[in-house]
């Protein structure tokens, strides 16, 4: 009959402690990429560098290759932190309205805004930048995706709710009226002398001739 011998605890001690390394790695590479949007978001993409985003993060320069491979990935983990915040606040926009046409009309706005600076170029900069390995263009063409998906929504809910006549697919409709938020905030962003206000002006009309709706 054999012995019958307690558990050690040892294996347990050895994930847990894993998983705090794990943790306080994470929280340490969100403190330096927050760090990195600061200062791009401040100066932009082009001017960011190691030595500034390290001043930024109140750490050294060792510290922050420590945690990230090369300055590059700190690039990528701040752009994917923008395009997140971005994403998310319009998706919670359209969750918290009901009512189609006003989800319409905050889209548009969101995504036109008064300016362009800040985090927001930071994403508009991100489509111009070197990306070797091809990441940064993943994460905007998600990005966009899911912008699209949220023009299509909120054309299904009109839909749905018997106020929107669309004149053709609702998709290619969210499609274009992605295409003219980015061309207009280009254009902006570049001084072509297209205010936003005419931008989502003539957003709002291609919609609302669309759609069949006043906007």
């Amino acid at each position: 009959m054999g012995i019958s011998r307690p558990h050690s605890p040892s294996g347990a001690l050895v994930v847990v402690a894993r998983t705090r390394s794990a943790q306080q790695v994470a929280v340490k590479r969100e403190h330096i990429s927050n760090a990195a949007v600061s200062v791009m978001a401040r100066e932009g993409i082009a001017a960011a560098n190691l030595r500034g985003v390290a001043h930024e993060a109140e750490i050294s320069t060792g510290a922050v290759l420590y945690y990230f491979d090369e300055f590059d990935a700190v690039v990528r983990s701040a752009i994917l932190i923008v395009a997140e915040k971005y994403a998310t606040t319009r998706e919670q926009a359209l969750a918290q309205s009901s009512d189609a046409v006003a989800s319409l009309r905050r889209l548009v706005s969101l995504g036109l805004p008064d300016t362009i600076d800040g985090s927001l170029a930071v994403l508009y900069q991100a489509h111009f930048i070197d990306d070797p390995s091809g990441e940064i263009t993943i994460m905007l063409s998600e990005l966009n995706a899911r912008q699209r998906v949220l023009y299509e929504k909120a054309i299904q809910r009109g839909i749905d709710d018997g106020v929107f006549t669309p004149n053709q697919d609702p998709r290619a409709i969210a499609a274009i009226a992605l295409c003219m938020e980015d061309a207009h905030s280009l254009y902006a962003m570049r001084d072509y002398g297209v205010s936003m206000r005419r931008a989502r002006s003539a957003l709002r009309q291609y919609l609302a001739a669309a759609l069949g709706v006043h906007l």
